[in-house]
C-alpha cells in the first residue's frame, strides 16, 4: 500500500478455500469505503477489506450469509497480519 505519508506491506493467512470468488472485488472495495466512511487508517482499512475478500471467496454462495460486521471484525482480531 501507498499514502502520501506511508507506504508499506500486508498479508495474511497461508492457505484460503477458496469455493467462489464472485464478489471478491466488490466486497473489498466495500470494506475501504467502511474504511473511509469510519475514518480507519490506512492498515486497519486494508486488513478490513481483505477479511471481506477472504470471507467472500470461502462460502459456496456469492454473499457469504454470515458477512456482518461483527464477523468481519473478528475474522480481523483473530487472523495473524504479517507487515
Amino acid at each position: 500500500y501507498m499514502t502520501k505519508d506511508e507506504e508499506g506491506k500486508l498479508a495474511c493467512c497461508e492457505n484460503i478455500n477458496v469455493k467462489n470468488v464472485t464478489g471478491a472485488g466488490d466486497s473489498f472495495v466495500a470494506g475501504i469505503g467502511y474504511g473511509y466512511m469510519n475514518n480507519l487508517n490506512i492498515k486497519d482499512t486494508l486488513k478490513y477489506s481483505v477479511a471481506m475478500s477472504i470471507i467472500t471467496i470461502t462460502h459456496e454462495e456469492t454473499i457469504n450469509p454470515k458477512m456482518s460486521n461483527e464477523f468481519v471484525k473478528d475474522f480481523v482480531k483473530n487472523t495473524t497480519w504479517r507487515e
